[in-house]
């Protein structure tokens, strides 16, 4: 299985001294998010099919959290007590994970 965060950490950390540098760094970063994009897509696909068991199945079904190729994977939902009440619970939970994920 692949280590995504190892991974992200160390093409960062590549140099960036010159134009050459840069680009390689930069080809990699994609390299990489493409990669975690389209194992997240298979992750995400696996979970709704049913394939990939929840880590805490005893939970209600809106709080089960999944691990599928080292992504960890979790509902939008407001989870909390009331966590996004103000801004319409649910709806504004997952507004928050979308902003999340288009960074």
């Amino acid at each position: 299985l692949r280590d995504w965060n190892e991974e992200f950490q160390s093409a960062r950390e590549m140099p960036v001294e010159s134009l050459l540098d840069r680009i390689d760094r930069a080809r990699m970063i994609h390299k990489l998010l493409t990669e975690f994009g389209e194992a997240s897509m298979i992750g995400a696909k696996a979970i709704f099919d049913g394939h990939v068991t929840p880590m805490n199945p005893n939970e209600p079904t809106r709080s089960h959290v999944y691990l599928h190729n080292n992504i960890f994977f979790s509902r939008a939902v407001d989870a909390g007590v009331d966590t996004f009440k103000i801004t319409q619970g649910d709806k504004a939970a997952r507004k928050s994970a979308s902003r999340d994920a288009s960074c």
